[in-house]
């Protein structure tokens, strides 16, 4: 009896129900008509009907809309030369390669494809393909055939048609595109018979009008953002250039990084490929440096990847690039007298040439300063950040560490780490963080006691660039110089302000350093003898020199959104 007097009473323990919170009267109960009200409009005019719009419209009941129709777009390629893209050339033809093309491109762009089929240099055949075409299409594309020769017939023909309202544009590639309307109100585009300029010249000029006629008007600007560089960009004196790139979104960063498609000839198909923006660089004199900023024009969809997959393609660009400019990067630079410091005679024997030819390894030390970062309440970006670039670059990582905002743990960092190079070199040493007006931000106090030289063309440079960024920058008290054989270089705590600082510097430091790896210490060596002190001293100030003048004649050319 007692059993199942305990039976029950658990059992009714178990059956009872805790409530902790009040209920109100209607919660998570969704009232009749609280979504979309009686006489609200759901849909307006102009809208693109997405899946979200077929949703709503059938939430409501609606099952048919107006719509725009997609406009039909015909594409004719012209010349004696051209062989359709499945035959084999003979001597002198080329396979049609912008029909093709193009009708792609008029698909992505939300037009509907009609092939026209391409056209010899016929006067008389071309007139009736071109009237025959336009009964049937909104809007006529060609390839070809406007230029200046005696064969180019298409832009006469459009005259007699109808309007030609440009016949020239001062664009590269692209020159000879024409636009024209014929009398009944259809849209002509004559594109250059080179590959890159006619898909150049469609994305800038027949996309926004294929956009407008599929009742899309709000789209008909291309989405413009900026990007950094990673090659240097050549200015036309004449006309402004659309330079095809590869745009990557950079994660890390927080930016994006236009990677360029190689040699921009308008011939050149293969500079299309992988094409999703177009790099504009406005005319003028000079050069836009590697890692400044552009205006990229999007014109495909935009590629996330993982940051080491993005520092493997910015790497393979670079080495592209230093493979392209060769020796010209020591261009004014002194590199005779230095190779004779190391110990070349000068007589050009072939031993000394082997010498000259040997690659010197570089090698470098990062010194993170924060003091949360020490205490591991915060996790440090931009020590790894760093020497991601500097092993990009050649660098090799000989020391790594973090230490607080403390001068005395600073310094002695610095003393060891420079003091250790004396018997394997150390070529550079960069800290990061401490650099600002707080009042733990005491690293150039900590640092500038410990240099033999200063270098201030090197902290202008980083000044000019950080300018670039935010007025804040002119907050930032770095300290730069020589300690020994080491360069030593103070850059902001944030990740990205040191990536940029750094970025910066790297057109002229490798140079710098090795630079400074040939000069004797002056402070290695307390027996030195005065002469020595003297020429030890004259050679630093010349390894100094070269830093601050190579570095500050790249460092006008560096422009950051």
């Amino acid at each position: 009896e007692d059993a199942t007097d305990n039976d029950q009473q658990q059992q009714q323990q178990q059956e009872r129900v805790r409530v902790t919170q009040a209920s109100e009267a209607g919660r998570n109960i969704r009232q009749v008509g609280s979504d979309i009200a009686a006489g609200s409009v759901v849909l307006r005019r102009g809208q693109r009907v997405g899946p979200g719009e077929v949703g709503v419209l059938a939430a409501v009941g609606v099952t048919q809309v107006r719509v725009y129709r997609r406009p039909r777009v015909g594409v004719m390629s012209t010349g004696d030369e051209l062989v359709d893209a499945s035959e084999k050339p003979k001597y002198g033809q080329v396979r049609d390669s912008n029909g093709p093309m193009l009708l792609a491109a008029i698909r992505e762009a939300g037009g509907e494809p009609v092939k026209i089929p391409s056209m010899t240099d016929d006067e008389l055949g071309l007139r009736q393909r071109m009237v025959d075409a336009l009964k049937d299409v909104d809007v006529v594309i060609t390839s070809g055939g406007v230029s200046m020769g005696s064969r180019d017939l298409v832009k006469p023909l459009l005259e007699e048609l109808g309007t030609v309202h440009f016949g020239r544009v001062r664009l590269k590639p692209g020159k000879p595109t024409t636009f024209a309307t014929t009398k009944d109100g259809k849209l002509a585009f004559a594109l250059p018979g080179n590959p890159a300029s006619a898909l150049v010249t469609f994305h800038l000029f027949a996309v926004p009008a294929i956009r407008k006629l599929a009742g899309n008007p709000g789209s008909c600007r291309r989405t413009i953002v900026q990007a950094r560089t990673v090659r240097p960009l050549k200015r036309d004196s004449v006309r402004p250039e659309f330079h095809r790139a590869t745009l990557y979104w950079d994660a890390s960063w927080r930016d994006f990084v236009a990677i360029s498609t190689g040699f921009q000839r308008s011939s050149r198909v293969l500079s299309m490929r992988a094409a999703n923006a177009l790099m504009f660089v406005p005319r003028g004199s000079g050069t836009i440096e590697a890692n400044g900023t552009v205006d990229a024009y999007l014109i495909g969809d935009v590629e996330h990847v993982s940051s080491d997959e993005l520092a493997a393609v910015v790497a393979r660009e670079q080495e592209a690039v230093a493979a392209s400019s060769g020796a010209s990067s020591h261009r004014g630079c002194d590199c005779t007298a230095h190779e004779a410091k190391e110990g070349d005679d000068g007589r050009g024997s072939s031993e000394n040439k082997n010498k000259k030819k040997k690659k010197i390894p570089l090698n470098a030390a990062v010194l993170t300063v924060s003091d949360r970062a020490s205490k591991g309440v915060y996790e440090d970006l931009s020590g790894p950040a760093l020497i991601k670039l500097l092993e990009s670059k050649g660098f090799v990582i000989r020391h790594r560490d973090v230490v607080p905002d403390d001068a005395l743990q600073i310094q002695d960092r610095i003393r060891k780490w420079c003091n250790d190079g004396e018997v394997e070199p150390l070529h550079l040493l960069l800290t990061t963080g401490g650099t600002g007006f707080a009042a733990r931000d005491i690293t150039p106090e900590a640092t500038r006691p410990l240099l033999d030289k200063e270098a201030p063309g090197l902290v202008v440079a980083m000044m000019m660039k950080s300018l670039s960024v935010t007025p804040h920058a002119m907050l930032s008290r770095s300290a730069a110089g020589l300690r020994g054989r080491t360069v030593i270089v103070n850059l902001p705590g944030s990740v990205k302000g040191a990536v940029e600082n750094l970025e910066a510097l790297l057109p002229a430091l490798p140079h710098g350093v090795k630079l400074a790896a040939a000069v004797p210490s002056s402070s290695a060596s307390s027996s030195s003898s005065s002469s020595s002190s003297s020429s030890s001293s004259s050679s630093s100030s010349s390894a100094l020199s070269a830093l601050s003048a190579s570095t500050s004649s790249h460092h006008h050319h560096d422009h950051h959104h």
